[in-house]
């Protein structure tokens, strides 16, 4: 009787000693953090492939073509329909995951899908298309200039993607799974482009010689490796649920440093 009541409250039964072999890890791993990967990977296709629809539905320019960071922009009516509609559903996305969440905790699939697509469609309207369109500013003087809203996947982005991290990490408890994925999956589309674009000049200043291309690679290499490493060891180890699908985070960026940054050696 007490070795089954220590079993059921506070200690380890047996369900849980078998739970914890390795055949059972490496299935609960392919099922908690292999499958929501490959959810997170279709998700970012069918973004990108929607960003592309609406860019291509209307090329109008209807503000003037800068360069912000070392790219040109392209202001055009169909990215700023999708900067704005990407970012509202964005949040009626989170907000319907965090709900399907909070009735049903066991069903971890339809509230990641929801959360990890709204988190790409956020980082479409801020890192990719933002930054495009800017504002006329007038000086103390009189004078007017024109301003582009801040590029967040290159050195500008550097504080603001540390205080995200930061945010992740002190406040995912308190923020619950959806939203954390939501925010996950913001991160991990942000920083594949930032930690090469964005440390670049840091390097040369520092003394790094070589060009951009081989800066991509390195980065990437270094990377891939070290994400690739975290994320299947959080899939695969002694973890919740809820970590394991947050690991595939890990592996998105490690996949993101590998094709753009080593393979292609761009972003």
């Amino acid at each position: 009787m007490n070795s089954v009541k220590y079993g059921l409250v506070g200690g380890i039964s047996p369900r849980s000693i078998k739970d914890n072999s390795s055949p059972s890890r490496i299935k609960t791993g392919l099922k908690n953090g292999i499958v929501p990967f490959i959810i997170m990977c279709t998700t970012m296709v069918l973004s990108i492939v929607l960003f592309r629809i609406f860019r291509a539905m209307n090329g109008t320019v209807i503000q003037e073509v800068s360069e912000v960071a070392g790219e040109e922009t392209n202001p055009t009516v169909g990215r700023l329909i999708y900067c704005g509609l990407s970012f509202v559903l964005s949040f009626i996305l989170v907000t319907t995951a965090h709900r399907l969440y909070k009735k049903n905790k066991d069903s971890l699939i339809l509230p990641w899908t929801l959360a990890v697509t709204g988190g790409t469609m956020l980082w479409q309207s801020i890192g990719e298309s933002l930054w495009h369109f800017g504002l006329t500013i007038v000086n103390d003087e009189g004078e007017a200039s024109f301003a582009n809203f801040p590029r967040i996947e290159c050195m500008q982005g550097l504080p603001f993607i540390i205080l995200t991290i930061i945010l992740f990490f002190t406040m995912h408890k308190e923020l619950g799974f959806a939203v954390t994925s939501w925010l996950a999956a913001f991160i991990g589309n942000w920083f594949g482009h930032i930690i090469m674009i964005g440390t670049y000049p840091i390097a040369l200043a520092l003394g790094y010689t070589s060009d951009m291309v081989s800066w991509y690679r390195t980065v990437g290499i270094v990377s891939s490796i070290t994400f690739g490493i975290t994320g299947l060891v959080l899939m695969f180890g002694n973890t919740k649920r809820e970590t394991k699908y947050l690991a595939s985070t890990c592996l998105f960026i490690a996949y993101g440093s590998l094709v753009y940054g080593v393979i292609l050696g761009e972003t």
